[in-house]
């Protein structure tokens, strides 16, 4: 009987410091990335084609990650404000975000709330590789939204709307 105790307690040892040492737990909570609030910045996106109004939060590029959102489109928060450069708004391709974002022709009107309604109209759009980010950043003034595009999102959806 002492045996099976000891037994059991080596056990109960053993898995106590294999929970404690094993780094795939995360016992402290990373801090979120803070991103400051931005006077102006974009918080709303309509896109009546295709029955689209959800929210826009700012988001960060760290690395290669883009920070996506499962519930509203991210605007990239180091790029431009609406109508002093290129503004970088991008989801995922679900439904409710940019999943019909292919559907937009030249002319379709995209309306983005920033304190008041700005109206613009898509100007053109292009399939690319994910690599290439030259696709998404630019010194136009325009807005860049950009999505997942294809099988396994094997290429990316880039619509600019002046």
């Amino acid at each position: 009987m002492k045996l099976i105790i000891k037994i059991l307690i080596a056990i109960y040892i053993g898995l106590a410091i294999f929970k404690l040492t094993d780094p795939s737990l995360h016992w402290v909570k990373p801090a979120p990335t803070v991103i400051p609030s931005v006077a102006h910045a974009p918080t709303e996106i309509k896109i009546p084609k295709i029955s689209l109004d959800i929210a826009i939060s700012p988001s960060v590029l760290k690395g290669n990650d883009w920070q996506v959102y499962d519930d509203r489109v991210a605007w990239l928060s180091t790029s431009s404000l609406l109508g002093q450069g290129n503004t970088i708004l991008y989801a995922h391709e679900r439904p409710g975000l940019f999943l019909d974002l292919y559907k937009l022709k030249t002319g379709d009107e995209v309306d983005i709330f920033d304190g008041k309604w700005h109206i613009y109209q898509v100007k053109e759009s292009h399939i690319v590789n994910p690599g290439d980010i030259n696709a998404v950043f630019s010194d136009k003034n325009h807005i860049t939204m950009y999505t997942c595009q294809g099988s396994f999102d094997q290429k990316r959806l880039v619509v600019y709307a002046e």
